[in-house]
């Protein structure tokens, strides 16, 4: 194979496993991993992640060709991520080679997945993921990341930006009480973990805000209650509210409410 002819090669590996449909799966994976370096050579990234990818899919029960296309798919990734965190993908031109690279990135996460930068890669994908606001596909990166990489030095950041994620989904679900309490859950398992995170003081304010919005529902409800005449079950969702939430401003509000519903109620026994 001269220098150059990259793509010639790449056909005659194709015309091969064309050609020998049942050649021994070690054979089969050589020439996929062949087809890997010939783009890769080209510069096609993705295409070339692609060709590893059926290379270690069928690669036999030695997995050598496995090994072999994983350190090139990280390799891969490592320059793909290099070139995102240096500003050389951005510009509105360039949305389909941004694309192209998340993709390649992915790949090499699913191919090297405890690689040197294999946690780098993951925190990138998932930072991306989110800021394109695909919230499952983010939550999923830094969970594997979590699991993948106990020793992280990215750990307490990648936790953090799961906090994020089901904050943000609180916001796009506001009326969802159960997507609020899954959020405060993980906010208060970083704030009892991560004692010493920089995001401390946020992850404090986030709950706070959350606990609020969850008193103003409460506050909401019993005095609809009250509204409808329903007088005990209205003083017990205030006395409920001021129990739970004593800290918020609608605790207060529900003790001022609780005590004039008291009143009303001590007038109507003694009429």
């Amino acid at each position: 194979m001269d220098v150059g002819e990259w793509r010639k090669a790449e056909r005659a590996y194709k015309v091969f496993l064309k050609e020998h449909e049942n050649a021994p799966f070690e054979l089969k994976a050589s020439a996929w991993h062949a087809i890997g370096q010939c783009r890769r050579r080209r510069g096609n990234a993705l295409k070339a992640m692609e060709a590893f990818s059926q290379s270690v899919k069928e690669d036999g029960p030695e997995r050598y060709w496995t090994k072999e296309s994983a350190r090139l798919a990280e390799e891969i990734g490592t320059k793909e991520m290099e070139l995102w965190q240096e500003g050389a993908l951005d510009g509105p031109l360039k949305s389909n080679r941004r694309q192209r690279a998340l993709e390649t990135m992915e790949m090499a996460v699913r191919l090297a997945p405890y690689g040197a930068c294999g946690d780098k890669l993951q925190y990138l994908v998932g930072t991306i993921h989110m800021k394109r606001r695909s919230w499952t596909e983010a939550k999923s990166t830094f969970e594997q990341l979590l699991l993948s990489y106990p020793y992280s030095e990215l750990r307490d950041d990648s936790y953090w930006r799961l906090c994020e994620i089901e904050y943000a989904q609180t916001r796009s679900f506001q009326y969802d009480q159960g997507r609020t309490a899954l959020a405060l859950n993980k906010l208060s398992d970083f704030l009892s973990t991560y004692t010493e995170s920089p995001y401390i003081q946020q992850a404090l304010e986030m709950k706070k805000e959350l606990l609020d919005r969850e008193a103003h529902q409460a506050y909401s409800t019993a005095a609809f209650y009250e509204k409808r005449k329903e007088f005990e079950a209205a003083r017990l969702s205030y006395s409920r509210l001021a129990s739970r939430y004593p800290r918020t401003s609608w605790a207060e509000k529900a003790t001022q409410r609780l005590a004039l519903l008291e009143e009303r109620v001590e007038e109507e026994r003694n009429d």
